[in-house]
């Protein structure tokens, strides 16, 4: 009697665990946190935040293309409906543009995805970039495309299918694209970085 009364309690125990993971999760955080299972387009190392020297010290640093980066940053902070919107981004392309233009495919390279605090101060106190102190970035909820080599026309793809993904919020580079889905900002908007930005309305291609 005792032991149906100790399994009867564990099952309790792990389903209240289960009931406050899912009340917790706003964002998805946790369930991004709780599988490996990367994207068909994409995988989670591709959104890893920049490591700044002397901050982020946790001891997960790993090297790639000469730069330092956070390790499972990405996994852990990305938000699940975002990378699910840009996975079917991706979908449209890949059957749309990709399927009959095998020579000129369109492969989204991610300049950045998730941002530390510590990285997203960094950047505003250490390049001329334009950094929100905000940024949407930290939230999990946007990444930068690289874009600088596709042509106007294939940037209008880019953009097309990212509109028809959900996104109305886009800042256009010189050579990249920022896109997010921050509920918590102005929404049907789009801006630009300055002098050589991308000269495109993604609402009117």
């Amino acid at each position: 009697m005792l032991k149906k009364v100790q399994i009867l309690l564990i099952v309790l125990a792990v389903a209240s665990i289960i009931y406050i993971i899912s009340k917790v999760n706003k964002n998805n955080k946790i369930s991004n946190f709780l599988t490996s299972n990367n994207y068909k387009y994409f995988n989670y190392s591709e959104f890893d935040t920049p490591a700044v020297q002397g901050v982020d010290n946790s001891g997960d640093i790993y090297e790639k293309n000469g730069r330092s980066y956070v390790k499972n940053s990405g996994l852990k902070n990305m938000d699940t409906t975002f990378l699910n919107m840009l996975n079917k981004s991706r979908d449209i392309i890949e059957k749309e543009y990709n399927s009959v233009n095998p020579n000129s495919k369109i492969v989204y390279r991610i300049n950045s995805g998730y941002r530390s605090p510590a990285y997203n101060d960094w950047l505003d106190n250490n390049t001329n970039y334009q950094v929100a102190k905000t940024s949407s970035h930290m939230g999990g909820l946007a990444s930068d495309i690289d874009v600088s080599t596709y042509s106007t026309e294939q940037i209008k793809v880019i953009l097309d299918s990212l509109v028809r993904s959900g996104f109305n919020r886009f800042g256009l580079g010189q050579n990249f694209i920022h896109v997010d889905n921050d509920t918590g900002k102005t929404q049907n908007i789009s801006w630009n970085y300055g002098t050589g930005s991308i000269n495109l309305d993604p609402f009117n291609l």
